[in-house]
């Protein structure tokens, strides 16, 4: 089975290709990625990517992506231009890359005949600041970011009548990996409180956000691979809980006892997204998880600022 990752250098795309690598039914990996993000350590500090080959190029680049496929089986799409938070700042980009390169790789599919399965990575924003019930419910997008997604998500359906289509809305990841970015506020928060023993929070505190833990999103990307094919449109809401950021800052106190904090426009209320699901993580869990990335934060960690204590 080849596959192709687009936007395969970046964060989460290091875990996917890292993990396909070493997936017994996968041959081949074409990283495609513009390095947009300079993420050289994408190519050390890992594992040998002995099945991987990686290509810099422009997702709007045609005649080079239909070159690609026509080698290709299962299509990962993960390119595209993500910043937190997902502001009105710099629209014409989010229109360019998230919705006309997507708009163009699904034109590049519309005569190839070997690919059987395309995966594409959307986000929660795409519903807008709201609770969310279901996958069946309306999006509603309120920046730019949310409303390019969901205009991808848009052309990928065109898709659905020649193959599977599996579509990711997912919340905000965090978890370490080598190409680490800080996009996720808890992310940013360990980054913070083992740099500087200090977090910043923007707003009053009480927004809430759906969360998911990078390792258990590439577990469940990689499932996909051994769905079925054949045709069809599938949306999945990946999110494993929802907290506001207020009660991210006490688990993270009571992993860290010394840790401070500081509001930014601590008077401005910021709204909440939350997504439900009969599946979400109890708090036992979200403890564990959280202590558990930040000694893996602390363990990579080249200052020594913080030494792990367990609660009495």
């Amino acid at each position: 089975m080849n596959i192709l990752v687009t936007g395969g250098a970046g964060y989460l795309g290091t875990s996917l290709v890292d993990q396909l690598n070493q997936h017994p039914d996968v041959d081949k990996i074409i990283v495609y990625d513009n390095r947009s993000h300079n993420n050289i350590r994408f190519f050390f500090n890992g594992v040998k990517l002995n099945k991987v080959h990686f290509i810099q190029g422009d997702i709007l680049n045609h005649i080079e992506l239909s070159r690609v496929l026509k080698e290709i089986d299962v299509v990962y799409h993960l390119a595209g231009v993500v910043k937190s938070p997902f502001s009105h700042e710099d629209s014409l980009k989010y229109e360019q890359i998230n919705l006309w390169g997507t708009a163009n790789l699904v034109q590049c599919l519309e005569n190839n005949t070997r690919v059987k399965k395309f995966i594409f990575l959307s986000t929660a924003s795409v519903y807008g600041f709201n609770n969310i019930e279901n996958e069946l419910m309306e999006p509603n997008p309120m920046n730019a970011y949310g409303k390019s997604k969901r205009e991808a998500e848009k052309f990928i359906q065109l898709l659905s009548g020649k193959i599977k289509v599996e579509v990711f809305r997912v919340g905000n990841i965090y978890g370490y990996n080598r190409t680490v970015r800080l996009d996720s506020v808890i992310n940013r928060f360990i980054f913070e409180a083992l740099c500087y023993g200090k977090i910043k929070i923007f707003g009053d505190g009480e927004q809430k956000r759906p969360f998911m833990r990078l390792e258990d999103l590439t577990r469940a990307l990689i499932q996909f691979l051994h769905t079925h094919t054949g045709k069809g449109f599938n949306i999945h809401n990946m999110v494993q809980f929802n907290m506001s950021i207020n009660d991210i800052r006490s688990i993270l106190q009571s992993i860290i006892p010394s840790l401070e904090y500081i509001y930014v426009n601590q008077g401005q209320k910021v709204p909440s997204l939350e997504i439900l699901d009969s599946n979400l993580k109890n708090e036992d869990w979200i403890y564990q998880s959280l202590k558990e990335e930040v000694e893996i934060f602390a363990d990579h960690f080249v200052l020594d600022k913080y030494t792990p204590v367990s609660p009495a």
